[in-house]
C-alpha cells in the first residue's frame, strides 16, 4: 500500500497513576511520512487546547490556553503536555499501524488480552496484533498510563503542506525547552 498521509480521529487518556486523575483529549491528526500535525480538543467542552506540528527534527506547540509557544524536543514538549515523554517517532509509528512494519517485528510478548506488549525505558507500550481488534495504544510510564484511541483513520488523505504550517500568533510567549 503506498500511503501519501493519514488523517486520524482519536481519544487520548492520560491517567496519573498516583492521583488516578484522568484527563481527556480529542485529537485531529493529519500525518504524512516527514511531518504530523495534532489539534486537541478538551473531550468534555470541545475548547481547543493545543496544536503539535512535528516533524522527525523539530517540534512547535501552541498552548492556546496559556498563549504559549513551544519549541524543542518532542520528549520535552509530550512530558510538558501529557506529562509523558514520548519521541515523535514512535507517534508517527501509531498513527501509521498497522501499516508500520515496526509493530508486527516487535511483539515481545503477548499479554491476558491478545494484545502486544514492549518494554520501553522505564515504561511498556501495548497495541493490538490483529487487525479485528480495537486500534487501542497504552503507553505506560511508572507515573502516568497514556491510552490512545483511534476511532477512525483515513489512509488516502492527501496531504497540503499549508496543514504542517504553524501560525504563532504575535500574543504568545515563546519558551524554548532544552
Amino acid at each position: 500500500m503506498n500511503i501519501k498521509g493519514v488523517f486520524s480521529k482519536a481519544v487520548v487518556e492520560v491517567k496519573d497513576l498516583k492521583t488516578n486523575e484522568i484527563h481527556a483529549l480529542d485529537l485531529n491528526i493529519y500525518a504524512s511520512f516527514a511531518k504530523m500535525r495534532i489539534e486537541s480538543k478538551a473531550t468534555m467542552l470541545g475548547i481547543p487546547v493545543a496544536v503539535i506540528v512535528a516533524s522527525q527534527e523539530k517540534v512547535e506547540a501552541l498552548l492556546l490556553r496559556d498563549k504559549t509557544y513551544l519549541v524543542g524536543p518532542s520528549e520535552k514538549i509530550f512530558k510538558r503536555l501529557i506529562r509523558t515523554p514520548l519521541k515523535i517517532g514512535l507517534i508517527f509509528k501509531v498513527v501509521y499501524h498497522p501499516e508500520d512494519p515496526f509493530f508486527r517485528k516487535r511483539c515481545g510478548q503477548l499479554n491476558a488480552e491478545g494484545r502486544c506488549w514492549l518494554k520501553m525505558g522505564q515504561g511498556t507500550i501495548e497495541w493490538p496484533v490483529r487487525d479485528d481488534q480495537p486500534k487501542v495504544f497504552i503507553i505506560k510510564s511508572p507515573d502516568y498510563e497514556v491510552t490512545w484511541t483511534f476511532n477512525s483513520s483515513d489512509f488516502n488523505w492527501q496531504p497540503d503542506p499549508a496543514v504542517f504550517e504553524l501560525k504563532v500568533p504575535s500574543t504568545f510567549e515563546k519558551e524554548v525547552l532544552n
